[in-house]
């Protein structure tokens, strides 16, 4: 998500303080950095692509400037941009050019093979995955790596390189897990604990990876499993340890943190409790498929049972409150993620209806700061629990179809679509890479396991 600056982090502090009353509800809103202040419609694009050279290096694909309101520019720049070295130089992307993705839309396939190719660009050989390439999101995020690891898995399950990519790029989240079970909520550069700022831990990181890992383990062969078993069980020990580190006192569910939103939170959110229900089940049924143990005991259970007595009364929402409005992340009650009940449908549905926007798309929460503006990984995000769905499908596929329709010119997906309907933020993103990715695995070739509650 959006970067989060010392100025912002000031300006957060002083408005968590205030609640504003708006008839029956009240909100807390995301406030902007100075650099964006502007109008939703005036949502830049940072950068328009990546292109990855023979020496391995990155070179960044132009955005659109500031000022430059040229329909020509809007979309940003493509490889012809580069200096002509550069040109020379950038080398095609294996993966994507081996991607499958059968049984979808012809007019879907450009934006899949750019997809992997982004995702092939930004994943490191040391398990280190940029969330994008511009400076401020230049890290890895736990979060967007969980998802990257399961695509890569996904894309080729087979290969015994790209099976080791999957699990190196797990292996660099757990090799930062804190004593309390806590991740950092990103990680400055590769090979290296160190964080970029002082924003606090992000308490679903645990979650998402062991979800992953489920993912990543169920997706390899049995000959890349087998080989691969001794360092999976490990990052399942890892895993296990830290969901039970980051239990409240006396509860079944983690302590408070922020979450995707990047913003202090004295109150458990569904950002923080759903990736946990998810992950616990997750390390549990990882255990099963590799034989190892399972420290977690009920937890699986318990943390279900924990969070369905706390937010469903109040249809999932956000917080476990009315007013508390709902939020994209309901998606992580569903499958992949969690097994689907009438109440959890539902609530995806009036999730899906109440943070729509105009221009199609959907911000991350009714709350959300900026209500004209269509945020790529919430909807993508929404989209893998649709995509699950057989009712749900036909709606997968147009979400899909509605971000092949706007990309940056050199095909990236970009973190945002503004209220001009113009790619905005920056491009491209990983999170929504590795989620398109899913969400075509889903559609055209099967289904994601969904791990069990049961202990």
């Amino acid at each position: 998500m959006a970067p989060f600056s010392e100025s912002r982090r000031e300006m957060l502090s002083r408005v968590g303080k205030l609640t504003v009353a708006l008839g029956a509800a009240s909100l807390l809103a995301q406030p902007t950095t100075p650099r964006r202040a502007a109008a939703a419609r005036q949502w830049l694009l940072r950068s328009g692509g990546v292109a990855r050279l023979r020496d391995g290096s990155l070179a960044p694909l132009p955005g659109r400037a500031l000022g430059d309101y040229d329909p020509r520019s809007a979309y940003g720049g493509t490889v012809s941009d580069l200096a002509p070295k550069q040109r020379e130089n950038v080398a095609d992307s294996a993966l994507a050019a081996t991607a499958d993705f059968p049984n979808l839309p012809d007019a879907l396939q450009p934006m899949l093979r750019q997809a992997v190719a982004d995702l092939d660009a930004l994943t490191l050989p040391s398990g280190f995955v940029y969330a994008s390439w511009p400076s401020y999101w230049r890290y890895h995020w736990p979060r967007d790596a969980a998802f990257a690891a399961v695509a890569h898995a996904l894309l080729a399950p087979g290969a015994p390189a790209q099976a080791d990519r999957a699990v190196k790029i797990l292996e660099t989240s757990a090799a930062c897990v804190g004593p309390g079970g806590e991740m950092p909520a990103r990680l400055a550069r590769p090979g290296s604990c160190a964080v970029p700022d002082s924003r606090p831990a992000q308490n679903d990181g645990p979650g998402w990876s062991a979800w992953a890992l489920f993912q990543v383990a169920a997706a390899l062969t049995p000959e890349n499993r087998s080989r691969l078993r001794p360092r999976l069980l490990a990052l399942q020990e890892t895993f296990a340890s830290a969901l039970l580190a980051l239990r409240a006192p006396g509860k079944y569910l983690p302590r408070s943190s922020p979450d995707y939103w990047e913003v202090p939170e004295k109150h458990l959110t569904l950002g923080i409790a759903g990736p946990y229900a998810a992950g616990v089940a997750s390390c549990a049924a990882t255990a099963r498929l590799l034989g190892g143990g399972n420290a977690l005991g009920d937890l699986p259970a318990r943390s279900r049972e924990a969070l369905d007595r706390d937010f469903a009364p109040y249809g999932y929402r956000r917080r476990a409150r009315f007013l508390s409005g709902r939020d994209a992340v309901v998606a992580t009650l569903l499958p992949p993620f969690a097994a689907a009940t009438p109440e959890r449908l539902a609530a995806l549905r009036a999730t899906l209806q109440e943070i729509a926007v105009p221009v199609g798309g959907v911000r991350p929460g009714t709350f959300w700061h900026d209500r004209a503006t269509s945020w790529t990984p919430a909807l993508s995000l929404l989209t893998v629990a649709q995509a699950q769905e057989p009712q749900m499908r036909t709606q997968a596929l147009a979400n899909l179809s509605f971000l092949a329709e706007h990309l940056t010119a050199a095909g990236s997906l970009p973190e945002k679509i503004n209220a001009s309907a113009l790619p905005a933020g920056v491009a491209p993103l990983t999170w929504t890479c590795a989620n398109v990715i899913i969400c075509a695995h889903t559609l055209g070739k099967a289904q994601l396991p969904v791990p069990s509650f049961s202990g």
